[in-house]
């Protein structure tokens, strides 16, 4: 039952911000109705860590709520005794208003932006819950709110965030890189360089430049790098890794092939288990459990039947050449979701 709906605006409310909030809306709940970023993943997890850790009954504070479509999915059977809904767009809450009247608990909802509401909060709760929109805030801003939402918080209390981190090759670095190399291809377009040579001879300039327009003393200046120790395994941190649940036949898929554990002493009692894949550079491919390799066998479900097969197998040499056949009309492509193979000259996961 929704008991209030608190619209705390004026001053607090720009309204260029609030007409970007209504334009990105449809474009919000297509992302979320489609689980394009894995909201419904996520909010499984919440919902978990609300019935596992939370009081009983508790009381809920949704940060930038939006229009609190997930929350309230995924607060049905809980046991929340309040919600408080936080957005700066009045659209988003308007349609919150519906989609929260089938909690049984107080609704109230707050029109204003997210920090600033969270500096002026008086009502205590149990759990703050902010979803994808803490970068939108600086450093400082960031702090702020953390300080805020542990004043916010009861004893015990929970706070909890989500959001996105950087893949590999997406970090300050690369980025860096990507905008050191458009800007160099420009300043030597503009010097009229065309060779080799006369680009190696303006890198000097070129650096030169850059440093004193760009560069930025450190804070620090302490080399913080240490040399690599014993236990340090550099393949392993570079190898692509996911986890996996082993089936109770010992089995387990990654990348469209089937891996076959060999039993034994050690991989028996991992039925029902997480194991992690390390899936390295060079093609080398290990299955770890607590840092130990495993045994295992494969079979590729994307197999291919190859020219030198039929001509070698003369009796199926038709069958063959039917599946063949075949299989070029069959999509054998590997997961788009797996690293990518350039440059391994052995691989299990190659076609063909």
């Amino acid at each position: 039952m929704v008991t209030e709906k608190r619209y705390e605006v004026g001053a607090t409310v720009d309204e260029a911000a609030q007409a970007m909030f209504n334009r990105q809306l449809a474009t919000y709940r297509k992302i979320t109705r489609e689980n394009l970023m894995y909201h419904r993943e996520v909010y499984d997890i919440l919902r978990g860590i609300l019935i596992a850790e939370a009081p009983v009954p508790f009381r809920f504070l949704d940060v930038a709520c939006g229009d609190a479509s997930a929350s309230a999915a995924m607060l049905q059977g809980t046991a929340i005794a309040h919600y408080h809904g936080i957005d700066l767009s009045a659209l988003s809450l308007e349609i919150a208003m519906e989609t929260l009247r089938s909690l049984p608990c107080p609704v109230e909802l707050h029109c204003r932006d997210f920090a600033e509401a969270l500096g002026n909060w008086a009502a205590r709760v149990d759990i703050v819950w902010i979803g994808m929109s803490l970068h939108h805030l600086q450093s400082a801003g960031k702090r702020r709110l953390m300080e805020d939402a542990r004043s916010a918080l009861g004893e015990p209390g929970i706070f909890l965030i989500w959001e996105p981190t950087y893949l590999e090759g997406e970090g300050r670095v690369e980025r860096a890189n990507g905008t050191l190399q458009d800007r160099l291809v420009k300043e030597m377009r503009l010097a009229g360089i065309s060779t080799m040579e006369a680009g190696n001879a303006f890198l000097p300039t070129f650096m030169e430049d850059y440093n004193k327009r760009f560069a930025k003393l450190p804070f620090n200046d302490k080399d913080l790098h240490r040399p690599l120790a014993e236990h340090d395994d550099i393949e392993d941190a570079f190898a692509w890794k996911e986890e996996r649940t082993v089936s109770f036949n010992l089995t387990l898929q990654y990348d469209k092939v089937l891996f076959m554990l060999e039993p034994n002493e050690i991989t028996r009692p991992l039925a029902r288990q997480r194991v992690m894949i390390f899936d390295y550079p060079d093609g080398r491919f290990a299955i770890k459990y607590k840092g130990r390799s495993l045994p295992y066998k494969t079979f590729d479900k994307l197999q291919q039947v190859d020219q030198a097969a039929i001509v070698e197998n003369k009796r199926l040499g038709p069958i063959l050449a039917m599946i063949a056949e075949q299989q070029k009309q069959m999509d054998m492509s590997r997961s788009n979701k797996a690293r990518r193979r350039r440059g391994q000259r052995t691989s299990l996961f190659k076609v063909g």
